[in-house]
């Protein structure tokens, strides 16, 4: 869709919750989807769980404007990679 439509779909590292309401803020003034990221370093510097709340609160403070998300919401313990993500449709 990013590539048919010319835009580019950002992902930004979070490990803190001032961070991920200015990545919000500005998409959402933007009405732009985009990809939350917890890296390695950042599940070291705070847990799994209080990044994972963060990110949950940010996606039910930030509804899109369908009643279903089109994108895909992944939330891992144990990723397969260096990072968890969660992804926020388009607002």
């Amino acid at each position: 869709m990013a590539y048919k439509n010319g835009y580019a779909v950002g992902a930004f590292n979070v490990n803190n919750m001032e961070i991920t309401q200015g990545i919000i803020q500005a998409v959402a003034e933007e009405k732009a989807p985009l990809i939350l990221q917890i890296s390695r370093g950042a599940r070291e510097y705070a847990s799994n769980s209080y990044l994972m709340a963060i990110i949950n609160v940010a996606v039910k403070e930030n509804p899109t404007s369908q009643s279903q998300p089109t994108s895909t919401t992944a939330i891992t313990s144990k990723p397969a990679n260096n990072s968890s993500m969660t992804a926020l449709p388009p607002l």
